[in-house]
Protein backbone atom coordinates (compact mmCIF):
# COMPACT_ATOMS: atom_id res chain seq x y z
CA UNK A 1 0.00 0.00 0.00
CA UNK A 2 1.63 3.28 -0.88
CA UNK A 3 0.39 5.73 2.10
CA UNK A 4 2.01 3.20 4.46
CA UNK A 5 5.19 2.80 2.12
CA UNK A 6 5.37 6.92 1.85
CA UNK A 7 5.19 6.41 5.90
CA UNK A 8 7.72 4.94 6.11
CA UNK A 9 10.26 5.91 4.14
CA UNK A 10 9.61 9.58 5.72
CA UNK A 11 10.05 8.29 9.12
CA UNK A 12 13.20 6.43 7.59
CA UNK A 13 13.88 10.11 6.29
CA UNK A 14 13.44 11.73 9.30
CA UNK A 15 15.83 9.26 11.84
CA UNK A 16 18.48 9.07 8.85
CA UNK A 17 18.30 11.98 6.94
CA UNK A 18 20.89 11.35 4.60
CA UNK A 19 20.47 7.30 3.90
CA UNK A 20 20.03 7.96 -0.09
CA UNK A 21 18.02 4.57 -0.53
CA UNK A 22 14.87 5.87 1.36
CA UNK A 23 14.57 9.02 -0.41
CA UNK A 24 14.90 7.29 -3.88
CA UNK A 25 12.06 4.58 -2.64
CA UNK A 26 9.77 7.74 -1.17
CA UNK A 27 10.28 9.34 -4.88
CA UNK A 28 9.37 6.10 -6.36
CA UNK A 29 6.20 5.94 -4.26
CA UNK A 30 4.85 9.49 -5.33
CA UNK A 31 5.52 8.66 -8.65
CA UNK A 32 3.45 5.30 -8.57
CA UNK A 33 0.94 7.98 -6.53
CA UNK A 34 0.54 9.90 -9.49
CA UNK A 35 2.23 12.86 -7.86
CA UNK A 36 5.04 13.95 -9.96
CA UNK A 37 6.13 17.18 -9.14
CA UNK A 38 6.70 15.67 -5.48
CA UNK A 39 8.39 12.95 -6.97
CA UNK A 40 10.58 15.28 -8.90
CA UNK A 41 11.77 17.45 -6.55
CA UNK A 42 12.63 14.23 -4.06
CA UNK A 43 14.76 12.82 -6.86
CA UNK A 44 16.75 15.90 -7.26
CA UNK A 45 16.94 15.98 -3.31
CA UNK A 46 18.65 12.54 -3.43
CA UNK A 47 20.51 13.94 -6.08
CA UNK A 48 22.03 16.71 -3.86
CA UNK A 49 22.62 13.85 -1.30
CA UNK A 50 24.96 12.21 -3.38
CA UNK A 51 24.80 11.57 -7.87
CA UNK A 52 23.43 8.69 -8.67
CA UNK A 53 21.89 6.48 -11.59
CA UNK A 54 18.64 5.68 -10.29
CA UNK A 55 17.40 9.02 -9.47
CA UNK A 56 18.63 10.72 -13.18
CA UNK A 57 16.86 7.51 -15.05
CA UNK A 58 13.65 8.15 -12.86
CA UNK A 59 13.93 12.34 -13.42
CA UNK A 60 14.18 11.24 -16.82
CA UNK A 61 11.44 8.75 -16.98
CA UNK A 62 9.24 11.66 -15.45
CA UNK A 63 10.77 14.34 -18.21
CA UNK A 64 9.43 12.13 -20.80
CA UNK A 65 5.83 11.07 -19.44
CA UNK A 66 5.61 15.53 -19.54
CA UNK A 67 7.00 15.59 -22.69
CA UNK A 68 10.53 17.23 -22.05
CA UNK A 69 12.38 15.17 -24.53
CA UNK A 70 15.50 17.01 -24.04
CA UNK A 71 15.70 17.34 -20.62
CA UNK A 72 14.63 13.65 -19.96
CA UNK A 73 17.98 12.87 -22.51
CA UNK A 74 20.29 15.17 -20.18
CA UNK A 75 19.05 13.64 -17.42
CA UNK A 76 19.92 9.91 -19.70
CA UNK A 77 23.80 11.22 -20.24
CA UNK A 78 23.77 12.17 -17.07
CA UNK A 79 22.69 8.68 -15.55
CA UNK A 80 25.00 6.32 -18.22
CA UNK A 81 28.07 9.00 -17.17
CA UNK A 82 28.04 7.90 -13.57
CA UNK A 83 27.24 3.89 -14.79
CA UNK A 84 27.92 3.36 -18.46
CA UNK A 85 27.33 -0.60 -17.92
CA UNK A 86 23.44 0.02 -16.29
CA UNK A 87 21.12 -1.42 -18.39
CA UNK A 88 18.55 0.57 -16.76
CA UNK A 89 19.78 3.97 -18.12
CA UNK A 90 20.63 2.20 -21.75
CA UNK A 91 17.28 0.75 -21.76
CA UNK A 92 15.73 4.20 -21.26
CA UNK A 93 17.84 6.05 -23.14
CA UNK A 94 16.57 3.34 -26.01
CA UNK A 95 12.97 3.96 -25.33
CA UNK A 96 13.45 8.31 -25.44
CA UNK A 97 15.34 7.29 -29.10
CA UNK A 98 12.71 5.43 -29.97
CA UNK A 99 10.33 7.96 -29.30
CA UNK A 100 12.41 10.64 -31.23
CA UNK A 101 12.62 8.76 -34.52
CA UNK A 102 16.27 7.50 -33.92
CA UNK A 103 15.96 3.94 -34.60
CA UNK A 104 19.43 3.04 -35.21
CA UNK A 105 20.56 4.45 -31.61
CA UNK A 106 17.20 2.67 -30.02
CA UNK A 107 18.32 -0.72 -31.42
CA UNK A 108 21.87 0.06 -30.00
CA UNK A 109 20.86 1.10 -26.85
CA UNK A 110 18.32 -1.63 -26.26
CA UNK A 111 21.01 -4.84 -26.93
CA UNK A 112 23.48 -2.82 -24.55
CA UNK A 113 20.89 -3.04 -21.92
CA UNK A 114 19.80 -7.07 -22.76
CA UNK A 115 23.71 -7.94 -22.72
CA UNK A 116 24.05 -6.82 -19.42
CA UNK A 117 20.84 -7.29 -17.89
CA UNK A 118 18.21 -10.46 -17.93
CA UNK A 119 16.18 -10.00 -15.36
CA UNK A 120 14.49 -7.73 -17.11
CA UNK A 121 12.54 -9.10 -20.28
CA UNK A 122 10.50 -6.24 -20.74
CA UNK A 123 14.03 -4.85 -22.05
CA UNK A 124 14.09 -7.50 -24.56
CA UNK A 125 10.20 -7.99 -25.36
CA UNK A 126 10.94 -4.11 -26.68
CA UNK A 127 13.51 -4.26 -28.56
CA UNK A 128 11.36 -7.12 -30.22
CA UNK A 129 8.54 -4.63 -31.12
CA UNK A 130 11.01 -2.66 -32.39
CA UNK A 131 12.17 -5.21 -34.69
CA UNK A 132 8.69 -6.70 -35.60
CA UNK A 133 7.44 -2.57 -36.77
CA UNK A 134 10.94 -2.47 -38.74
CA UNK A 135 9.92 -5.92 -40.34
CA UNK A 136 13.30 -7.96 -38.85
CA UNK A 137 11.25 -10.25 -37.79
CA UNK A 138 13.86 -13.09 -37.38
CA UNK A 139 15.73 -11.03 -34.88
CA UNK A 140 12.29 -10.11 -33.25
CA UNK A 141 11.33 -13.98 -33.44
CA UNK A 142 15.16 -15.03 -31.94
CA UNK A 143 14.67 -12.27 -29.00
CA UNK A 144 10.90 -13.48 -27.80
CA UNK A 145 11.85 -17.40 -27.92
CA UNK A 146 14.85 -16.37 -25.97
CA UNK A 147 12.18 -14.58 -23.11
CA UNK A 148 10.23 -17.84 -23.39
CA UNK A 149 13.07 -19.88 -21.69
CA UNK A 150 13.31 -17.73 -18.65
CA UNK A 151 10.55 -17.56 -15.87
CA UNK A 152 8.21 -14.88 -16.70
CA UNK A 153 4.27 -14.67 -15.88
CA UNK A 154 1.37 -15.38 -17.74
CA UNK A 155 0.54 -12.65 -19.11
CA UNK A 156 4.08 -11.94 -20.85
CA UNK A 157 4.18 -15.58 -22.37
CA UNK A 158 0.57 -15.04 -23.70
CA UNK A 159 2.07 -12.04 -25.14
CA UNK A 160 4.92 -13.56 -26.73
CA UNK A 161 3.50 -16.29 -28.24
CA UNK A 162 0.35 -14.48 -29.99
CA UNK A 163 3.70 -12.31 -31.52
CA UNK A 164 5.22 -15.11 -32.48
CA UNK A 165 2.23 -16.61 -33.96
CA UNK A 166 1.90 -13.39 -35.98
CA UNK A 167 5.42 -13.24 -37.54
CA UNK A 168 6.08 -13.67 -41.17
CA UNK A 169 8.59 -16.07 -41.67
Amino acid sequence: DLRRSEEGFKDVIQKYPKFLPAYIMLAKTYYYKEDLKTAYQIFEKSISLQPNVLSYVWLGKISMLQNQESQAFQFYLKAIALDYSNPLAHYEMAKYYQKIGKIEKAVYHYNYAISYENMYPEMKYDLAMLYSELKINDKARALLTSILRAPVNETMKSNIQEKLSGLEK
